[in-house]
């Protein structure tokens, strides 16, 4: 079990119904400049859940193309910096994983663009198979 696997089951039992329904999503675009570091240089690669963490920080699952998942814990600070990345084989999904997927590149038509508080385009959110 990770140093994160905990602290996610005991915050998943801890969020109200509401926000739980809500989805990892409502985080955007607030956290995205950190999913992006997560994703940088990973080509393919999509967030499939996110989890605030204290500090500004982000923890956030992302699948490569081949199917491996890793949690990789972001800062959005400025630059925006990678903390840790962990593989994380069979670990339990996170709280609403695989529902929506955060990606740097538009894929599908339908993909909803995530602006930054300049404009700037941050990031696609779609479904997962949209890669």
């Amino acid at each position: 079990m990770t140093r994160f696997a905990l602290p996610l089951l005991l915050l998943g039992a801890a969020l109200p119904a509401a926000a739980q329904e809500a989805g990892w999503e409502r985080l955007l675009p607030g956290v995205a400049p950190a999913l992006a570091a997560c994703l940088a240089g990973a080509p393919g690669s999509m967030v499939t859940a996110a989890v605030p963490l204290s500090g500004g920080r982000v923890l956030a699952r992302v699948e490569a193309r081949d199917g491996t998942r890793m949690d990789c814990v972001a800062s959005g600070g400025t630059p925006p910096r990678v903390e840790d990345r962990r593989p994380v084989g069979a670990a339990p999904p996170f709280p609403g994983e695989g529902d929506r997927a955060f990606l740097l590149e538009r894929n599908c038509p339908d993909a909803r663009r995530i602006d930054g508080a300049d404009g700037r385009p941050l990031g696609w959110l779609a479904y997962p198979a949209c890669r």
